[in-house]
């Protein structure tokens, strides 16, 4: 698929939503370089963010398919997989919902007569169950690798750390 625009000023429009994410996420990866991570509010924040972007191109990409039709619903998996990964419980599931919502919403509203045809949806609702697969597996993996982590404590094994001999 390519994506062309008649003005070169409705590209660069377009790539104003982009420039920011990207902007964005570079300070956020250059204050966790800097050993400043940013707080779980601000990284829901910005998640959410990335979410309303990736959903406004699915709709309004000039000169792309939309909805269902759009080749940009392969964008939601990144922050879906980044959120699974790090933030609690809560907050995944959160995001997970309103990911799923979003995508689902862009879809039918760019093409109400979408829920007409059964093909349409099976392919909607395979792309649905595969955004919620991905990040309940990432979480599960976020959770495992946690407990992993509290019993191999020192702690839990009932070893004593390099620093922590009896005298």
């Amino acid at each position: 698929m390519v994506a062309t625009v008649a003005d070169p000023g409705d590209l660069a429009l377009a790539m104003v939503p982009v420039a920011l994410l990207m902007a964005l996420n570079f300070y956020f990866h250059g204050r966790y370089l800097t050993e400043r991570p940013m707080d779980l509010p601000a990284v829901a924040a910005m998640s959410f963010l990335d979410l309303a972007l990736v959903t406004g191109l699915v709709v309004a990409w000039p000169g792309a398919p939309r909805g269902l039709a759009s080749p940009f619903f392969a964008l939601y998996y990144p922050p879906l997989l980044a959120v699974g990964f790090v933030a609690h419980r809560r907050l995944t599931a959160g995001y997970g919902v309103a990911a799923l919502a979003a995508y689902g919403t862009a879809c039918a509203g760019t093409d109400p007569a979408l829920l007409a045809s059964v093909a349409d949806v099976k392919v909607l609702t395979l792309r649905l169950v595969t955004m919620a697969a991905t990040i309940a597996i990432a979480h599960t993996y976020w959770r495992v690798r946690r407990a992993q982590r509290w019993v191999s404590t020192p702690e839990h094994t009932g070893r004593r750390s390099a620093g922590s001999a009896a005298g």
